[in-house]
């Protein structure tokens, strides 16, 4: 029999609203915004991209947003319990949660990373300042001389060499057109250490390992209590790169060079727009910025109280996402025209893509700035907190998860402790749209408009559809500068990456052959329907029935129906009174 009795301990809330806003910032505004959105926009038509951009920003975005904050909140469940609403397709939720261990893992590089140059940010004098270190090559150049031999060697001979750095042999020539910045070398040779090949894995790096362990420990101090640790975290972690990045901004368009840089960034080129991979390129960067189908969202909207206005959030963050990223794209931009005046190059030689932006064309110009180091730990610790506000979603959905599929065991020791599409078919037609807006309708008091109807069942796949093709289609094998990737490791990245995928009909055919009787469509329709311990969490259930909760009018004269089947007193096996389309738990099933 299961009665309110047998409520399960009260899932736990944010302590503030603010606190889940604050986390879905930080969770949403990650190294993309700061190295990939602005050189997508330098290398798609400046200003241009921003149409693209937000037309799939409106027509993807924001709906998939608003999808997974409403069923995160409405059900109080992470990606794995949540699945209770159509159990065949619970490898949704075990892909959702590989999807954000995997990206855990490589967040986590980025992170040791940034916390190496953080402390060697420390010193007087900046490591990628010179080339006399010990990393260093014959072609290493300083940026302060390299405009001084440029405009020597255009009056001499093409061919002419100049002598190495001093720590190589004088009879060892330095060819200008192949030289390196001090910058460049400290990227490759110290902190990557950069080999030959991939099979070639090196020796260990001491000093990113014990990065490395910082940056997890990081983690879990902030993750060890759940929101309630999360929620004073990120009132320092998702407000203070916007300090950061308005203090980098002045400082940087005090810099020669800066105003041509911005000028590159934001000035747009119409014809682009022609071009298909312009938008193929915004499509994939609206999933980079949002984070939809990671789990995080569900995750962080499980913790809501029931009536908070997820709709309202589900605009507002995004808005700020957007405009943060294109902020960001100032500050970058602003920098590397000085490198550009600096170096009497274009900008558009200047430019590097993904980390080389942030690891190699960013410190270079913060090595030239007066006061360097300063300025070097303001920018990597804008970094730090941009890139633990990613983690946190992430590392939550995964430790959530399990706690919630099994709370008897794990809920009083949590401290130590294409899958898009599959859901939008499953809520918009399996378990029906218009319950979906019934749902929300509890929790706001209104239905979403038709406009979110439309998107969800219609143009959003649509757009995912057409995404994933534009991917094939497009696709080709990586390639780092001139070097090709041996097809055993293609095959190996293939592998890791369809995980996520792959589990999806494996837990499908596991549910079924648990299911032990009746034939397959009929285990099959079976799964398809919610299972009984689909719906708001039991406590919510429970004010609602006491009339507890907003907007719940309660008869003193008629009890109130159950709304959904682990709210009242029904034998197992049997039909929910006043639906037939909600089963009660099977044993068998579970």
């Amino acid at each position: 029999m299961a009665t309110l009795d047998s409520l399960v301990e009260p899932r736990e809330h944010w302590p503030h609203h603010m606190d889940f806003i604050l986390s879905c910032v930080g969770y949403a505004v990650g190294f993309g915004s700061i190295w990939r959105f602005p050189y997508l926009c330098y290398k798609n038509g400046g200003g241009a991209f921003l149409i693209p951009y937000i037309v799939f920003m409106t027509i993807c975005g924001v709906p998939l947003f608003f999808l997974e904050l409403a069923i995160g909140q409405f059900s109080g469940a992470s990606p794995l319990a949540l699945w209770d609403i159509c159990p065949l397709f619970k490898g949704v939720g075990w892909g959702m949660i590989i999807i954000s261990g995997l990206v855990c893992i490589y967040y986590n590089i980025i992170l040791t990373w940034v916390i190496y140059y953080l402390v060697l940010s420390f010193a007087a004098r900046v490591p990628w300042d010179s080339c006399d270190n010990d990393f260093n090559t014959c072609n290493c150049t300083e940026t302060r001389i390299e405009e001084h031999l440029r405009n020597l060697t255009e009056q001499l001979m093409p061919n002419f060499t100049w002598p190495a750095n001093p720590r190589c042999n004088s009879s060892t020539p330095l060819h200008v057109n192949y030289s390196q910045t001090s910058s460049n070398e400290f990227w490759r040779y110290s902190v990557l250490k950069q080999s030959d090949g991939i099979d070639n894995l090196g020796s260990i790096h001491w000093g990113l390992l014990l990065s490395l362990i910082g940056a997890w420990l990081l983690i879990f101090a902030c993750l060890c209590k759940g929101v309630k640790s999360v929620g004073k975290v990120v009132y320092v972690t998702a407000t203070s790169p916007y300090l950061f990045l308005a203090i980098l901004m002045v400082r940087n368009c005090m810099l020669p060079g800066s105003w041509e840089g911005i000028r590159f960034y934001i000035t747009p080129v119409w014809s682009k727009l022609a071009n298909l991979e312009i938008w193929h390129e915004a499509a994939l960067q609206v999933f980079f910025a949002l984070g939809p189908a990671w789990g995080g969202l569900i995750t962080m909207s499980s913790f809501n109280k029931f009536k908070n206005n997820c709709y309202r959030d589900a605009i507002a963050v995004p808005i700020v996402n957007c405009l943060t990223s294109i902020f960001g794209g100032f500050v970058i931009f602003a920098v590397v025209g000085f490198m550009a005046h600096k170096t009497g190059k274009e900008v558009s030689d200047v430019v590097d893509k993904g980390p080389g932006l942030v690891f190699v064309a960013y410190p270079e110009a913060i090595a030239q700035m007066p006061v360097a180091p300063l300025w070097a730990i303001l920018f990597f610790l804008m970094l730090i907190t941009i890139g633990l506000d990613s983690q946190f979603g992430m590392f939550e959905t995964m430790t959530s998860s399990f706690v919630d599929e099994f709370p008897r065991y794990l809920r009083k020791y949590k401290t130590p402790f294409v899958g898009l599409m599959c859901m939008l078919i499953v809520i918009c037609y399996v378990y029906g749209i218009h319950r979906f807006r019934a749902d929300i309708e509890l929790m706001l008091g209104y239905k979403p408009g038709h406009y979110w109807t439309v998107m969800w069942c219609g143009v959003t796949p649509l757009a995912l559809v057409l995404i994933l093709i534009s991917i094939a289609a497009n696709f080709t094998n990586p390639v780092l500068e001139n070097y090709k990737f041996p097809p055993g490791s293609i095959a190996f990245g293939w592998l890791i990456g369809s995980i996520s995928i792959i589990i999806i009909p494996v837990v499908a055919v596991y549910r079924i052959y648990k299911v032990g009787k009746g034939s397959l469509l009929e285990r099959i329709r079976y799964l398809l329907r919610p299972s009984t311990d689909w719906g708001p969490p039991k406590d919510t259930l429970y004010n609602m029935r006491m009339g507890k909760l907003d907007n719940i009018v309660t008869s003193q004269t008629q009890p109130m129906l159950p709304i959904y089947p682990g709210s009242c007193s029904v034998p197992e096996g049997s039909a929910t009174p006043g639906t037939s389309d909600v089963i009660i738990k099977d044993p068998i099933v579970d």
